[in-house]
């Protein structure tokens, strides 16, 4: 059981054990037990509800050193009266038995008259002091009975009659802490208003969002509980004019996807197989669309740091050769010259090195500050382009009655309304020469063809590229078309270390086939 605690404090303690000392001598000079203690004090005045558990605790931090009370004890028993009335003489139990053999007791009066410290000048004080805190404590302790029982015994006619709300048997996400706190909310209204408070509302219309409403019937103040927070972006989803509010979990979830996460098996395990509350597909794809919008102008303001940071740090290094100047439309420019690298791969390639997929990518890093500078992304496939033309194949057909072949689909319109997303018409196996005349223009020129700055733009000096294709060659091309005659002979191309040591391989092997006949390969091949 856990330690008692006093209500009656400092003060009221030393003026408890004090209130003993302004009895008649006549009954202070008798030895009591705490027991007996207690009583003569509640006879004499203090307030009912004191207790002996009150009364030690007093003894233990208001008569240290028997200051105000002494202490004798015999048999196991202690006894206690007041110092000023002590005679070391007198013995509790010559006081309590008539005899020496002490097998009869003697009955004792210890009390004074009723109420005797409210007459006394002296006491009346002290008394006090002690009855207004015993008073206070029993009010708190009256006061929180009654409320308990308020909470569970509470009469038909207090409950609240709210409108039937079916159950919800599912699983949700939710932070601890918001629990908590709804639960400390709800029960710290309850003790106050004395009443239970009772469910009358449930929202679970917005995917994984769920918003309770509790009502209490004694004051009718609503309490909302919700599982996660609804948020509005700056960010707009593509061929949309605004953005709405939404669960900040529904933009969690959707955001797993961008980084290749199978949508439709984690639906299955999250919706399905752990019952847990959230969006249907077709909700997470606008939201997986609205975050891919915010990647890409999270992306478009990164290469803008990263290409200034490149800049600073090139003209910073030893040995720098110095910006190209140069001029256009009557305006000169100072561009930075600096190491890169480059590289381009489609999203996937079979084993026997035919590129299979619709999209493909070229990436330029920096040489100095090992960050990406450069991102080109090329894709040629568009769901809605081939809804369309497989809509008018069909209208064609069904009004002909004629077959259409392969040959013919180049005859048939994909126009379509909203967002286009095939950005190119160069198949992955061959994009890679494109991709790095564009990234030669886009480290110089916006997307309005507008010079990016002396402190952002960026002049490829020396390139590290693969040379099994023609891409540095083309990025060096488009650099010169629009610096001009300042670019002439300022970049160089080096090769790759490991395109260089397959190569090698690869003649060594051809010069060692060439130097072994046709014969001796097959007498060989057969001896194995």
């Amino acid at each position: 059981m856990p330690p008692f605690v006093s209500p009656i404090k400092g003060a009221q303690n030393k003026s408890l054990i004090l209130l003993n000392n302004y009895l008649p001598e006549d009954y202070g000079s008798i030895w009591v037990t705490v027991e007996e203690m207690r009583d003569r004090l509640v006879h004499c005045g203090v307030h009912n509800s004191l207790t002996v558990d009150m009364v030690q605790a007093a003894l233990r931090s208001s008569n240290r050193g028997n200051v105000f009370l002494k202490k004798r004890e015999f048999n196991g028993i202690s006894y206690y009266v007041p110092t000023k009335f002590a005679d070391d003489s007198i013995v509790p139990t010559d006081q309590r038995f008539t005899n020496a053999s002490r097998d009869r007791a003697r009955r004792i009066h210890i009390n004074p008259d009723k109420d005797y410290f409210s007459t006394c000048d002296r006491a009346s004080t002290l008394l006090n002091e002690v009855n207004i805190t015993l008073n206070q404590h029993e009010s708190v302790i009256i006061s929180d009975d009654e409320a308990s029982k308020k909470l569970r015994f509470e009469p038909e006619d207090n409950l609240w009659r709210g409108c039937s709300i079916k159950p919800f048997d599912g699983n949700i996400i939710m932070r601890c802490c918001r629990m908590d706190e709804f639960i400390q909310l709800v029960s710290s209204h309850s003790a106050k208003c004395r009443h239970t408070v009772t469910l009358i509302n449930r929202d679970t219309s917005y995917g994984a969002y769920v918003k309770e409403v509790w009502k209490c019937p004694g004051c009718h103040q609503e309490l909302e509980l919700t599982n996660c927070e609804m948020v509005k972006t700056e960010v707009v989803e593509r061929e949309r004019k605004f953005s709405r509010k939404q669960p900040d979990i529904n933009l969690r979830i959707a955001g797993a996807f961008t980084i290749g996460v199978n949508m439709t098996k984690t639906i299955n395990l999250l919706s399905k197989t752990l019952g847990i509350k959230m969006s249907n597909k077709k909700n997470l794809l606008h939201q997986n669309k609205k975050i891919r919008v915010a990647v890409a102008k999270v992306t478009k303001h990164r290469l803008q740091e990263n290409r200034r940071e490149h800049v600073r740090l090139s003209r910073q290094e030893e040995g720098y050769s110095g910006d190209i100047v140069w001029e256009k439309d009557g305006v000169t420019h100072r561009t930075s010259r600096g190491r890169s690298s480059m590289d381009g791969a489609s999203a996937t390639r079979s084993y026997n090195h035919r590129h299979k997929s619709k999209q493909c990518i070229e990436v330029a890093n920096s040489s100095i500050t090992n960050k990406p500078i450069g991102l080109i992304h090329y894709q040629i496939h568009c769901y809605r382009c081939a809804l369309e033309l497989n809509k008018n194949i069909s209208a064609y057909e069904a009004a002909t009655g004629q077959t259409v072949t392969v040959d013919q689909y180049a005859n048939f319109s994909m126009a379509h309304k909203g967002f286009c997303y095939r950005n190119s018409t160069h198949n992955p196996a061959s994009a890679e020469e494109y991709q790095a005349y564009d990234m030669g223009r886009s480290l110089l020129l916006d997307e309005d063809g507008k010079y990016l700055g002396d402190d952002t733009a960026i002049f490829m000096a020396e390139i590290a590229a693969d040379n099994d294709t023609r891409g540095p060659k083309s990025a060096i091309k488009a650099q010169a078309e629009i610096i001009g005659e300042a670019a002439i002979g300022q970049a160089e191309h080096h090769q790759d270390l490991g395109h260089v040591i397959k190569e090698m391989m690869y003649l060594a092997l051809a010069r060692w086939l060439q130097c072994i006949q046709l014969s001796d390969l097959c007498l060989y091949l057969k001896s194995r």
